[in-house]
């Protein structure tokens, strides 16, 4: 529900109420059992046979095709959300604020009990309740008509997603440890020149989160001195920081063409050292490590300063435009891209790296071996060339046209991102795997697209 007030012709207030009452159900489901007339829905990874069943309420239950089997949940999520905003104007001056206040309330229901966890997968778990409190406020001021300088600032909380609220929702109900609301502080400064002939954009921006929570999945080996077992990763109480600039330009050269150019230039970087646990399958593996229930504490990960992984912090692109009278249009594009990084393995950055299995250091444990074994990964710079072209024509009272874009046309290779494998845990085992000639667990990477083309036609009537 939404409504609008019309306070003074200067002033406008904007003012929305919404309830959300949603439940999700997640489930797997066989799509064809291969010649076979059912499947037994047991775990294959579990230690005993008492725990394999996925679901002990009917241990020897014969899965058909389209029947749930390996985990059966259901998520129900409440929200109530009230938010506001006040606008003015007058001349030469814009102003704006506004509040969100929101309620939510997350509960796990398993309808399957678990073998491995048989106290704690069925039924419904305790809610989880977020309150959260958003501000934001911001002003322009035209200093001539073609002149602007605005500034915004913004105070947001907002609860954990589902992913990286419950550690492993298709098992059992536990939650992140000391898990709360994400919050974020941005701060952006812009001026605009709109010129006739020529555009000028700059903006300046300040982003600082905290208080994240992220869950990941892999299999580690060499937890607590030389356990090996797969693990449910969660990082929490992580802040990041961003810094950065972006500038545009652009100046029609002639009424036809024109040129453009874009550069951003930021700073992206864990800004504290996080807590991280670990979550696995109750088993005589990980009664070793002195796992409690499946979860067990590893301290501070040291990812204080290390960058951010998710794509370039530096980019730069000039770009030329022709479009003709007689309706065709040609466009070039260069882009150059720098400052990527691999994302790093929270976990080889615990006291776990080098500790063996009676608490006290490797006896061979080298410190300086160890720090380029943990070495950030900074990815090559490189350069994307791209074209497009289009045409269109008047037929009576009718359009056709076509449009052509080719990505690539260098054919370059690039890594886009990746990540540190978490499979050699401690620094043992990361050593024997640094010194083969093709480790075994090296990153993984992302590879961007060669030369990529295609091309659209049209007829609109």
């Amino acid at each position: 529900m939404q409504q609008n007030y019309l306070i003074r012709p200067d002033f406008r207030l904007k003012s929305e109420f919404r309830f959300l009452n949603e439940k999700t159900t997640f489930f797997a489901q066989p799509i064809d059992l291969l010649g076979a007339s059912f499947l037994w829905d047991y775990n294959p990874y579990a230690e005993s046979f008492s725990q394999s069943p996925n679901d002990l309420r009917d241990p020897q239950r014969k899965v058909r095709v389209g029947e749930p089997y390996q985990y059966h949940y259901t998520i129900k999520n409440q929200s109530l959300n009230i938010n506001s905003s006040l606008n003015y104007e007058s001349k030469g001056w814009e102003f704006f604020s506004g509040f969100d206040i929101s309620t939510n309330m997350i509960q796990r229901e398993g309808i399957f009990q678990n073998g491995l966890y048989p106290d704690h997968s069925q039924g419904l778990s305790p809610k989880q309740k977020f309150n959260t409190f958003s501000l934001k406020a911001g002003i322009t001021y035209a200093i001539t008509g073609r002149h602007h300088l605005s500034l915004k600032f913004q105070n947001q909380q907002k609860p954990p997603t589902l992913r990286n609220l419950y550690i492993n929702p298709r098992e059992h109900h536990f939650t992140v440890p000391n898990v709360t609301n994400e919050k974020s502080k941005q701060l952006r400064f812009s001026y605009q020149w709109h010129g006739l002939t020529t555009e000028f954009n700059f903006e300046g921006y300040y982003i600082k989160r905290k208080d994240l929570q992220e869950v990941g999945f892999y299999f580690a080996d060499g937890v607590g001195g030389d356990s090996a077992l797969f693990v449910q990763e969660v990082l929490q109480g992580a802040s990041h920081r961003h810094l950065g600039i972006i500038s545009s330009f652009s100046h029609s050269i002639t009424p036809e063409f024109k040129i453009a150019t874009v550069a951003t230039l930021g700073d992206f970087r864990y800004a504290n050292n996080p807590q991280l646990y670990l979550g696995t399958a109750p088993s005589d593996s990980s009664t070793h490590p002195a796992f409690e229930e499946g979860v067990k504490s590893f301290g501070s990960t040291q990812l204080k300063g290390y960058a951010l992984a998710g794509g370039p912090q530096k980019a730069f692109s000039i770009s030329l435009h022709y479009e003709d009278p007689n309706y065709w249009r040609l466009s070039v594009f260069g882009n150059y891209f720098s400052d990527t990084y691999l994302d790093v393995n929270p976990l080889l950055r615990t006291n776990n790296f080098f500790t063996d299995s009676d608490g006290l250091p490797f006896a061979d444990y080298n410190e300086e071996l160890a720090s380029e074994l943990l070495q950030q990964e900074k990815f090559p710079s490189y350069f994307i060339l791209s074209a497009n072209a289009g045409k269109s024509w008047k037929i009576r009272n009718a359009y056709a046209g076509f449009f052509l874009s080719v990505q690539n046309l260098a054919n370059t290779q690039y890594k886009t991102g990746g990540f540190e494998q978490g499979r050699n845990a401690n620094f043992r085992n990361l050593r024997e795997d640094f010194n083969r000639e093709l480790p075994l667990f090296g990153p993984k990477y992302w590879w961007g697209r060669g030369t990529t083309y295609f091309i659209t036609t049209y007829y609109r009537f």
